[in-house]
């Protein structure tokens, strides 16, 4: 942990001398490794030290105060649930990380990256919005389909952005499922990831903090320890919460969990050979049952793991429904996290 605080020191330093020209050449010659719905992620150097680099645009809406925490979106709340959703505004993910690279610089937490530092740059970003193409986005949303639509072109036609840059972490919690369960050595993996994400969630909901898009493809993995990041739909009790945010966080205690769990689930079934959805339902149905004999192909790869998958299945199985759900009609308000649970 000290040597990660003492590093991270240095690095933030090192930014802090660098001019906007600066930044920005280190940002225009960085190797982009992703265009996304949220920006565009980099990976770069400083002084030889390797930097994650997350550009994200700023959309007309917001380039008056681009650090608040105020909501602009005005979609329901579970727009918060990764369901084909945009972030909540640059000034929420740049709060997420400025407070949760504090949390691990004074030792309260260990599982989130450091943020060396951000700054608001006149540079244009890549995003892809791709996902909101055809009708099948237009009927997700319904109603709110046009407030929808403005952001997008906002974020289209942004023409600065704020630049984040991080602590690079190469491995990802998906690539090291694949890569363990490739070589039959899945088991210790999969059992530590459900504790991990069952400590670090309960963790984050006793602060206030619920981060809404836990899963394998954004979870870092740094010498054994998950490291939870991408926080575009994060909130935390101190933002400036709308009443409808106020309202709903407190019936969302056990949703990073629940989602975490779900999607942990479904990704490592996926490598187990369970290629779709309807098996991996079919599997996590039975195996709420004690003893199932449907999970025993799992045991065989996984062990005791696989008790753990039993244990939580049911949770699997109801958060998946809900997503169906909300994936198909956003605004079924009746199958909400809230709700439902």
């Amino acid at each position: 942990m000290t040597d990660r605080v003492d590093r991270a020191r240095r690095i933030a330093a090192e930014v802090d001398q660098l001019d906007d020209a600066q930044l920005r050449a280190l940002v225009d010659n960085a190797r982009t490794v992703g265009v996304g719905i949220g920006g565009t992620t980099k990976v770069g150097t400083i002084n030889g030290e390797p930097v994650f680099i997350k550009y994200l645009p700023v959309p007309r809406s917001e380039e008056n105060d681009p650090y608040s925490t105020v909501d602009r979106l005005s979609l329901p709340f579970v727009s918060h649930y990764g369901i084909g959703s945009l972030g909540h505004g640059v000034g929420r993910e740049l709060a997420a990380h400025r407070m949760t690279s504090e949390w691990v610089q004074t030792g309260k937490a260990d599982f989130f990256p450091l943020l060396f530092g951000s700054r608001i740059l006149d540079l244009h970003c890549d995003i892809d919005l791709s996902e909101f193409d055809g009708e099948g986005p237009r009927r997700q949303w319904g109603p709110y389909w046009h407030q929808l639509t403005k952001n997008l072109q906002e974020l289209k036609s942004a023409t600065a952005g704020v630049v984040l840059l991080l602590e690079y972490v190469p491995e990802t919690l998906g690539a090291q499922l694949r890569r363990r369960i490739g070589d039959g050595a899945g088991e210790p993996v999969v059992a530590d990831a459900v504790h991990q994400i069952v400590e670090a969630t309960e963790w984050m909901n006793a602060e206030g903090f619920h981060h809404f898009d836990v899963h394998p493809g954004n979870t870092l993995v740094h010498e054994g320890r998950l490291l939870f990041t991408d926080f575009g739909l994060s909130l935390h009790h101190e933002f400036e919460l709308t009443v409808d945010e106020k309202a709903s966080l407190p019936v969302h205690a056990g949703f990073d969990r629940d989602s975490g769990l779900m999607h942990l689930f479904h990704w490592v079934l996926f490598e187990l050979g369970f290629t779709s959805e309807p098996e991996r339902m079919a599997l996590l149905r039975a195996a709420s049952q004690s003893n199932a004999p449907e999970l025993e192909p799992v045991r065989t790869a996984l062990g005791e793991s696989a008790d753990l998958i039993s244990h939580y299945a049911e949770v699997a199985v109801d958060m998946t429904e809900m997503f169906s759900v909300l994936m198909e009609d956003v605004s079924a308000a009746s199958y909400s996290y809230g709700q439902a649970h």
